[in-house]
């Protein structure tokens, strides 16, 4: 196991990477899709316009993946304002921690995504919450975005493609979110979606 003196002879930007503990206001850069089992963050600076360009070259490349921008406030991860880079609104990704009594269960069932990144316990007929702070509660909505966690097994089945609609698009009319082969055409300004949660080419 990695301890602290394992990384002192390393280049700081590398030791930060595999440092769990993050600084208040500091801007980290987050994969927001496709979504882990643990929030995979990229980059970690206290300066916002260096974070927000850092992000923006993830995106340039990577076809199918999406980064964003974040700020660390109050054990919470933040949406930064566009200009100021303040704290501006909670974000629904954020750096959940799995109790321990989950990492290594010998149990029927696993670990679930919520669209919103939310990780819960999806075990037989029973979803459970399975986070350090929220451990073993018996839920139907995910505490954290609402939407539903139950399927009827029809609906599993149609989910096979795990079709995605990002958030910048939800309500837009250029949002097409339709499979043509294996990929999800989002629109056709952004195929592959802005890679932001807010678009330049939003149209209600």
């Amino acid at each position: 196991m990695d301890t602290p003196i394992d990384f002192k002879f390393l280049e700081e930007s590398v030791a930060k990477k595999h440092n769990p503990k993050f600084g208040d206001r500091e801007y980290l850069v987050i994969q927001t899709y496709p979504l882990g089992k643990t929030t995979r963050v990229v980059y970690r600076s206290y300066d916002y316009q260096e974070a927000e360009r850092l992000s923006n070259l993830e995106n340039l490349s990577h076809d199918y993946s999406s980064f964003a921008t974040r700020i660390y406030h109050d054990d919470k991860l933040w949406i930064p304002g566009n200009i100021s880079g303040i704290p501006y609104k909670i974000s629904e990704q954020q750096v959940w921690k799995i109790h321990p009594d989950y990492k290594f269960r010998d149990v029927d069932g696993e670990i679930e995504i919520c669209s919103c990144s939310y990780l819960y316990f999806a075990g037989g007929t029973e979803i459970l919450t399975c986070l350090e702070n929220d451990n073993g509660r018996s839920i139907t909505l995910c505490p954290n975005c609402g939407i539903s966690l139950k399927q009827d097994e029809d609906e599993e089945d149609d989910d096979d493609d795990d079709d995605y609609t990002p958030l910048a698009c939800l309500g837009c009319s250029n949002y097409d979110g339709e499979f043509y082969g294996d990929n999800q055409l989002i629109c056709a300004i952004h195929p592959y979606g802005c890679g932001s949660d807010f678009c330049p080419d939003f149209v209600p």
